[in-house]
């Protein structure tokens, strides 16, 4: 898993399920759409998210307290301020990072945007 092998020295190895979907919200906005399942018998909790281009960030938060109780699955939005616009169709890597239980937790996921 990329996410395994990007984050291996820093993070627990983790099967956690999590569907995003990244939409335009204007000029310089982003609605990004979350969905973590936690099959784990540990609680999770996403702090930060950071959506990259190209490999270069454009939009991220560092102030995130998204729980997500053992067994459980959560879903939200979140609002995000961009450095350029969300181009419906365009490829993002969005990187979610946290913690599970008492170790540190990353989640790596491509996604497609949508207008």
């Amino acid at each position: 898993m990329y996410s395994q092998g990007l984050f291996n020295n820093l993070t627990k190895s983790s099967n956690v399920p999590v569907t995003v979907q990244l939409y335009s919200a204007g000029a310089n906005k982003a609605v990004l759409y979350l969905s973590v399942q936690n099959p784990s018998n540990q609680v999770v909790q996403i702090t930060s998210v950071k959506v990259m281009y190209e490999g270069q960030v454009i939009a991220s938060n560092n102030t995130l307290a998204i729980t997500v109780p053992a067994g459980n699955t959560v879903s939200t939005y979140v609002i995000l301020s961009t450095s350029q616009a969300i181009v419906s169709g365009d490829s993002y890597t969005v990187v979610l990072s946290g913690t599970m239980g008492n170790n540190q937790f990353g989640q790596v996921v491509n996604v497609i945007a949508s207008g």
